[in-house]
This record gives C-alpha cells, sequence and structure tokens, in this order.
C-alpha cells in the first residue's frame, strides 16, 4: 500500500493585544477577497522551521528566530488534495511589519479576535477558532462520523408502507466538470433551489407545517433577487422533527451570497433566482427542467452556479441539473445534506454539511454558521481541479448525533404508524396529481 500524498503548508500566528495579523488576499486563485494569516508552501529539502522564517521575511519583512516559534496547531485538511496545515506562534520578533507582496495582499492588518470579519477563508477561520481556545490539532473537510444513508433509509421506509418496488435512484459512472473560466470574483453567480415563493392560496406552509403537496410547483420558475424574497419548504419532505424551517436562510443562502457580492468575493448575483421542481421522473428533470434552468441561466449572462436541495428527491433532482450545466460549460457546486444520494448521482463539486435536512446552508437563526457554509461552498467551487470532489463542513449540528436516528426510519414505528403513513402518503400523492394536470 502506498503512503499518502500530503502537502505542507506553513502558516504565521502573531497574537498582540486581543488581535490577530491577518491580510486581504487579491490577484490569487485561491481566496480572493478573504482574509488570512501570512502563510506558504514547505519547500523542497527544507525544514518546517526554516520555511515559516523564509515565509514570515518574504511577506511580512519580519525576523524570526528558531527559539522564537512555537508549533501551536496542526489541521489535517482534507479537499481536492490533503494537506498538513501546519501554525506556528511566535512570541518575539524583529523589524517593522511590511506588506512585501502587494500584488497578493492589499495590506496587513490587526483584526480584533473578538469581532472578525465573515469574509475569512474557512480552514484558517476554524484554525483560529481552535488555537485561541486551546485546542492543538484539528480535521477539515474530513468526516466525522456517518452520515445519514438516505437511499437505503427511505428503500426500507416505501417497503414497510407497502411500495414493493423499490425506487432507482440516479447513478452515472462518470461526471462532467467544467472549470472556472475566470477568477471567482469576477464571476456572476447563479442560484437554484427547490424551494418556492409563498403563496397564501395554497394552504399552510410556514416554520413547523406538516407536508402539503399543494404548495408545490412543477415547472421551473425564475424570480427576482430584490429585497427578500419569501421562499418556504413545506412541499418537500426535510426534517420536521429537529428542525422547524424558521429561518429560511438555513436552506436559501441568498443572503449570504449577496454579502459575498459586497464584499468582493464573487462578481456579482445573477438578476434572477431559479426554482426546480422536485420530481421522482428523472427524465422531466434531465429533460425539461435542467434545459429550462440551463436556458434562464444563459439569458441573465451567469458564470457558475450555487444549487441548494432539501428533501432527498431535491438532492438528485439538484445533482442532474448540476451535471447538465457542467456538460454545457456552466461550474456547479451543490450544499447539500444527503452525501449518499450525491455521490451516487455522480456530481462536479459538492460541499456536504451533515446536517437535518433542510439546513444545508447553515444553522438557522445562525448568520456565522450560514456565512462559513457558504464561504466553504464558494472554496470549492474555486479550489476543485477534477469532478466528484466532495469536501464536509466541519460544523456539526449538535455533540449528540441522535437526531440521525429517527428520519425514515421503520425501527421507530408501529403498525398503526406505518397505517397512518401510508394512508397520508396516498392523499398527497392525490393532491400532487391533480394540481399537476391543472
Amino acid at each position: 500500500m502506498s503512503g499518502p500524498d500530503i502537502h505542507v503548508d506553513l502558516h504565521l500566528v502573531l497574537l498582540r493585544d486581543g488581535s490577530i495579523l491577518m491580510g486581504e488576499r487579491r490577484n490569487v486563485e485561491f481566496g480572493a477577497g478573504q482574509y488570512h494569516v501570512p502563510a506558504g508552501h514547505l519547500e523542497a529539502d527544507e525544514t518546517i522551521i526554516d520555511g515559516i522564517i523564509r515565509e514570515a521575511a518574504e511577506e511580512t519583512s519580519i525576523v524570526l528566530a528558531p527559539s522564537d516559534l512555537d508549533l501551536a496547531y496542526v489541521m489535517h485538511f482534507r479537499g481536492a488534495s490533503d494537506r498538513l496545515s501546519l501554525f506556528f506562534t511566535a512570541s518575539n520578533w524583529t523589524g517593522e511589519i511590511e506588506t512585501r507582496e502587494p500584488d497578493k495582499c492589499a495590506g496587513w492588518q490587526w483584526l480584533k479576535l473578538a469581532a472578525l470579519p465573515a469574509n475569512i477563508v474557512p480552514y484558517a477561520r476554524q484554525a483560529i477558532a481552535d488555537l485561541t481556545s486551546g485546542k492543538r490539532i484539528g480535521l477539515f473537510g474530513w468526516p466525522v462520523d456517518e452520515p445519514i444513508p438516505y437511499m437505503a433509509r427511505t428503500r426500507a421506509y416505501y417497503r414497510a408502507l407497502g411500495y414493493d418496488e423499490p425506487y432507482r435512484w440516479a447513478h452515472f459512472a462518470d461526471a462532467p466538470f467544467a472549470p472556472l473560466g475566470k477568477k471567482l470574483r469576477e464571476c456572476r453567480i447563479g442560484l437554484v433551489t427547490t424551494a418556492v415563493p409563498y403563496d397564501p392560496a395554497r394552504g399552510e406552509q410556514g416554520p413547523g407545517a406538516p407536508y402539503n403537496a399543494a404548495a408545490k410547483f412543477h415547472r421551473v420558475y425564475a424570480h427576482s433577487i430584490e429585497g427578500a424574497p419569501d421562499v418556504r419548504i413545506s412541499h418537500v419532505t426535510y426534517d420536521r422533527t429537529h428542525t422547524t424551517a424558521e429561518d429560511s436562510s438555513s436552506w436559501f443562502p441568498l443572503a449570504q451570497l449577496k454579502r459575498a457580492a459586497a464584499e468582493r468575493r464573487i462578481g456579482s448575483l445573477s438578476p434572477r433566482f431559479y426554482g426546480a421542481p422536485t420530481t421522482r421522473s428523472q427524465r422531466s428533470t434531465l429533460e425539461r427542467d435542467a434545459p429550462d434552468i440551463l436556458a434562464a441561466m444563459r439569458a441573465d449572462g451567469v458564470d457558475a452556479a450555487v444549487l441548494v436541495p432539501n428533501c432527498p428527491i431535491c438532492h438528485q433532482t439538484i445533482a442532474l441539473i448540476a451535471r447538465q450545466l457542467e456538460a454545457a460549460g456552466i461550474p456547479t457546486v451543490i450544499m447539500g445534506a444527503a452525501r449518499d444520494i450525491v455521490e451516487h448521482a455522480g456530481v462536479p463539486r459538492f460541499l456536504f454539511s451533515d446536517f437535518p435536512l433542510g439546513n444545508a446552508a447553515g444553522k438557522p437563526r445562525d448568520a456565522a454558521s450560514q456565512a462559513a457554509t457558504l464561504d466553504l461552498a464558494l472554496h470549492v467551487l474555486e479550489s476543485a481541479t477534477a469532478p466528484r470532489t466532495t469536501v464536509q463542513s466541519p460544523q456539526r449540528w449538535s455533540d449528540d448525533s441522535g437526531w440521525k436516528r429517527d428520519f425514515d426510519n421503520i425501527e421507530t414505528l408501529n403498525e398503526t404508524d406505518l397505517a397512518r403513513l401510508r394512508a397520508e402518503h396516498e392523499r398527497h400523492r392525490a393532491i400532487a396529481s391533480a394540481n399537476r394536470t391543472k
């Protein structure tokens, strides 16, 4: 067995009076428009001590002695490649801090640790939080425990309800891949969602509403991004046990994308976002809905797309649309919570958040979680070098992973429950079928 191919990155963490030295990156492929500490790669035939001393001099002009340095934090980073990221602190240095690479850094600043900006390179944000809380080692982009097996779970669930013919989930051996044709800060980004604009004529759709088949939509729509569009997900099967859909920003990252545009992390947003109907018919998605979204994006001059599903079937729908967009030359990244479904279909880029369904854009009522999730998705969009790139968010829903036990788990249901669920399912199918023919 061959060993892993691991790249070593060196980072300098300078702390002073509750502040940290960081600079905004610019004119670079990775992390443009985001703050980062002084950092670089370990060179051949160089010790890590010599390497960090060299990087400090090249980027900031300061002089470090080996005795001033402490290896304070180590991160094993899983992304497009495996990286060992070493973070050094320095108790002392000589010389004045200067911006030695103004073409790559807008200028070094002392930023208050208690009020750091949102636009920080995602793995550096985690490292700083860990290091300043006393942790010495961490992981980024690696699975931390087993995700819910949604395909197997739903197959067993519907069999228990009396539907013997198992659903065939979309699966492709290959995956298309379109590289970014320009820097991310120059790209117009389009947002695809499986949520639907609120229509009060279609019944209960508010936070905690039960599944509402009457609110389903059956054709692609395009809606203005102006203001704060009111979109709902009562028409899909998200996790109603452990979340209530009270905060649309946890499944609809429009506000965070507007932030990214304001901070010049991305060039601009498409003037419209795009609604993808959730359907079990893969043929409808491939032959009708994906082409409709592609046509709308081309009309709006979209350069790349962020796609956010909610329910299990939503994840398949979004995966199929992402594949078609990539094949047409539009790079994509999916922000999702059903890893097995998306990877089974085969997609170019996928940010997996191990959260209950309906929270793929971050935790509800947690702007920091939502910002970090979107920033990491944009990082995956710009840094992936090959298809089937999956990065797992380091965020955890809670310290207790017991929430994963409940979704469509027949072991928690008795015969009375199954009979009631079968009747409800048939009723919802009839409503959706009637709406589809209108």
